[in-house]
């Protein structure tokens, strides 16, 4: 399960409004400045839309509903699409990939039990039923309490951005960093400003690709 692909796999985490994308796009930023090709992407996948897929844009932009189990099996079906069609093929590419992804799977490991969308054997055994299912290399979790998230968010709240909601996904969040911080799994704290969140997670952008390098025996971006 480990990422034993020559390419980078950053995975980005927190709740609703924590600042996931402004922080993917910083990163992207910095590593394409250092070199590598950075590649951006989120979860949900829409790349390849199925049936599946269009119920569950509905689903989250409320014009259908389902029971929160249905939901997180969308969510990782998809996921699996994903990793198959363009995560793996860009990090099996080349060491000069960086795959920076919003959202991956502890969002389901996190969401899932705080919605009463499964217990977390359950989400995480479906996980390891993908065949093709790696770690990120790192995992940054930005968080921000519930209250700023709410505070943060505009008039057409998706399903999930309730206030209730998202404090048990934050405590979610906080409890899967202790428990995945073997595969460097890091919270950073979201409420500072966006150029101070991203002064404080570049070290460890920094860290995670000298070991990559270590690990496979490169010195220099090729």
């Amino acid at each position: 399960m480990i990422n034993s692909y020559l390419g980078i796999f950053i995975a980005l985490e927190g709740i609703d409004r924590s600042g996931k994308h402004t922080q993917g796009e910083f990163i992207q930023s910095y590593v394409n400045g250092l070199g590598f090709k950075a590649y951006f992407t989120q979860e949900p996948w829409w790349g390849e839309m199925n049936a599946d897929d269009d119920l569950l844009k509905k689903i989250i932009k409320r014009e259908e509903s389902a029971d929160y189990a249905k939901i997180q099996k969308l969510f990782i079906d998809n996921r699996a699409r994903h990793l198959e069609h363009e995560i793996i093929p860009y990090l099996k590419n080349g060491s000069e990939n960086v795959v920076i992804c919003e959202r991956y799977f502890l969002s389901t490991l996190a969401y899932g039990p705080a919605t009463g969308g499964g217990n977390f054997e359950e989400l995480w055994k479906a996980h390891e039923l993908i065949p093709n299912f790696i770690f990120p290399d790192l995992t940054l979790i930005i968080d921000i309490s519930a209250e700023e998230a709410v505070r943060r968010l505009d008039k057409k709240a998706d399903v999930f951005e309730e206030s209730v909601i998202l404090e048990k996904v934050r405590q979610s969040y906080l409890s899967l960093a202790i428990m995945f911080d073997n595969v460097k799994t890091v919270i950073i704290d979201g409420a500072k400003s966006p150029e101070e969140v991203f002064a404080s997670l570049k070290p460890q952008i920094e860290k995670i690709i000298k070991e990559k390098k270590e690990a496979f025996g490169y010195e220099t971006v090729s």
